[in-house]
């Protein structure tokens, strides 16, 4: 529970003033088929099987969600998975592994009728479970969570941090993650421009790519620092190289993605992958930096020292 800072305590009361919170947390799964809807949801590809990669490098089925999806997502779904389709088996039909949906949960929950995802969160059963689907620029890269536990473990970004000497002082390239979970947020709310990519992708060939996807500018030539790896909280890996280059801020043009907000609202709305960039000198972008990529701020000092 949040309350305003100004409203008084009153026993036995929540009042307008207080707000309950629920955690959100998401998981990237693939759509591995799909089943004809019913009722206002017939004629269209509705409730979707989702799985995650396997370590023999198959898939594994974890469970099936049809919420929080709008006639517009509906009739966009129905049409690219039936552009994907390799068979049908009645109501189901079964597709390629090329789209992924991103499934926010507030809870687990253990699952008997899909093994592979104990513990997991069953958008089958779960009631507050929501699904938003985020389009893909490389359809191809599939960067989905592997089934130990349905933890984001598996998942590696790399990316490239930008800096400059302004008057004799270092200077590091940020952007501030799009979307409404980080439109208010400051502090952890930064991070180098990265992206995810696929373990047979040379990981510097994909901060080259994110960075021009991010940020719709091409990446900058010169000298590569590495920066080597950190583990974010969420358990992603990101591996950075740094720069030396000047970019103008106002100059960007980045990615976008689409999501149903407000929440359970039936609306979706396009976001900007990067909202802004900015210039930090190293002190302030320690207090603004996702807390795991502040190490690269350390490695990168030890470079130009």
């Amino acid at each position: 529970m949040v309350k305003a800072l100004d409203a008084p305590y009153s026993a036995g009361r929540r009042g307008a003033s207080w707000l309950k919170v629920k955690p959100v947390h998401t998981l990237d799964l693939v759509v591995l088929a799909a089943e004809w809807g019913h009722g206002r949801r017939t004629g269209r590809l509705s409730n979707l099987h989702l799985g995650a990669r396997t370590a023999d490098g198959g898939f594994a089925m974890l469970g099936k969600t049809f919420k929080g999806m709008t006639d517009a997502m509906l009739a966009w779904q129905t049409e690219r998975l039936q552009n994907l389709a390799v068979g049908s088996e009645g109501p189901v039909v079964r597709v390629r592994p090329e789209l992924v949906v991103e499934i926010a949960y507030d809870g687990l929950q253990r699952s008997t009728r899909y093994p592979a995802a104990s513990p997991s969160a069953s958008p089958a059963c779960s009631a507050t479970a929501r699904t938003s689907v985020r389009t893909r620029r490389t359809p191809s890269r599939h960067c989905w969570p592997r089934t130990r536990g349905s933890r984001r473990d598996g998942r590696h970004s790399a990316g490239l941090l930008l800096f400059r000497r302004t008057g004799g002082a270092l200077e590091v390239l940020l952007g501030h993650m799009g979307g409404p979970f980080f439109a208010r947020r400051e502090e952890g709310a930064w991070t180098v421009p990265k992206g995810e990519y696929d373990p047979e992708e040379p990981a510097w060939e994909a901060a080259r790519r994110e960075f021009r996807e991010e940020l719709g500018l091409p990446p900058p030539e010169g000298t590569a620092v590495p920066l080597g790896e950190v583990r974010q909280t969420g358990g992603k890996t990101v591996t950075a190289w740094a720069v030396e280059a000047d970019l103008d801020p106002g100059s960007i043009s980045p990615g976008t993605f689409t999501m149903e907000w407000p929440p359970r609202s039936g609306r979706t709305q396009e976001f900007p992958e990067l909202d802004r960039v900015a210039w930090f000198p190293p002190d302030r972008a320690r207090a603004v930096i996702v807390k795991a990529q502040a190490a690269f701020l350390d490695r990168l000092a030890e470079h130009t020292d």
